[in-house]
């Protein structure tokens, strides 16, 4: 194998790991609630592509967690 092969395997190598590892990485920097829901799908996605797209959008739209009563909650006797 030449260097240039293995250069070219290893580049699809990381490419990969960051394709199928994103929307986890992604949906721990938003802080979702669900994060088990969006590594299940990170797994369906890495056996079959189909889920892939499904994970992202899953892990972009799925709701953060609460950091306390938004908006603040007044209350008026």
């Amino acid at each position: 194998m030449s260097q240039s092969d293995m250069c070219f395997w290893l580049l699809l190598l990381a490419a990969l790991i960051v394709l199928f590892t994103g929307p986890t990485v992604i949906a721990l920097f938003r802080g979702v609630d669900d994060i088990g829901f969006i590594i299940l799908l990170n797994a369906i996605a890495f056996v079959t592509l189909i889920a892939l797209p499904v994970a992202y959008l899953a892990a972009i739209r799925a709701v953060p967690q609460s950091r306390g009563p938004y908006p603040p909650t007044t209350h008026h006797q």
